[in-house]
């Protein structure tokens, strides 16, 4: 079975898994475009526009693969999984994407992994190649420098991308919803994760409004829900601690002229 793993660093490297995932066939008597047996749909909106969103009514039906958490990690899954034909439920807690920014750079290996997900143009659009970075001291001493070519790598695209997160989350949410296999499920809390005998998850979520809660069956489950994972602690597994030996200010500003 795919072992749940959790979010780590944005770094999307997900393909094996998802490689794993899509070994496994689904009849198209069973799954099809139009919709899912045992299911209802209603409209939500999603960034300006009616979304249809499927929600199951039947306690039997099993998803294919759930995904809990839907920053950079979780729908880049999703989406991967979605166009090789695999049907994926995505829960996030948030109904929409976080308004802060944390992650502020990709290189070109996730940069590659957009364009797998036919983002690279609408990514290029929000990001800029970065020359590297240099840290110095209060007096402007130059402690350290990390040079990188803003041209196109061996992998296509430029080395270093600076962007703001929440803009490639909502590219990320827009292209999910663009895709029929992918079902998402927000302001929706799981609360518990267990396996039945049959090897069946069995995840238990609760509506963070109407506090309604509902088990969800699934085939495998993808944990990629941040630091404060309810997958990994439902797995036994933890964070290794790599604490710093230095207090760090990160300060995000807004310019209206060209940075060199």
């Amino acid at each position: 079975s795919l072992v749940p793993k959790a979010r780590d660093s944005g770094s999307c490297r997900i393909s094996a898994a998802i490689d794993r995932c899509c070994r496994h066939t689904y009849s198209p008597r069973r799954w099809t475009r139009e919709g899912y047996a045992g299911s209802r749909t209603f409209s939500r909106r999603v960034f300006g526009r009616h979304v249809g969103i499927r929600v199951m009514t039947s306690a039997d039906h099993i998803w294919p693969v759930i995904v809990i958490g839907s920053g950079p990690t979780g729908s880049a899954a999703a989406i991967l999984l979605a166009q090789q034909g695999v049907p994926v439920l995505v829960l996030d807690r948030w109904s929409d994407v976080y308004p802060q920014p944390r992650a502020v750079h990709l290189d070109d290996e996730v940069f590659r992994i957009l364009a797998r997900m036919q983002l690279a143009e609408s990514f290029t659009e929000i990001s800029r190649p970065g020359l590297g970075l240099q840290l110095v001291d209060r007096s402007g001493h130059i402690l350290g420098r990390v040079a990188r070519l803003p041209e196109a790598s061996c992998h296509g695209y430029p080395q270093a991308n600076m962007y703001d997160q929440p803009e490639l989350e909502q590219l990320l949410r827009q292209r999910m919803a663009t895709l029929a296999d992918i079902a998402f499920r927000g302001n929706v809390e799981v609360i518990d994760l267990n396996v039945d005998a049959d090897g069946k998850y069995r995840v238990i979520v609760q509506d963070r409004e109407s506090g309604e809660t509902q088990c969800l069956n699934a085939t495998y489950v993808l944990g990629a829900d941040g630091a404060n994972s309810i997958v990994r602690s439902k797995i036994g597994t933890s964070l290794e601690p790599l604490n710093f030996d230095q207090r760090w200010l990160v300060v995000d500003g807004e310019v209206d002229q060209e940075l060199v």
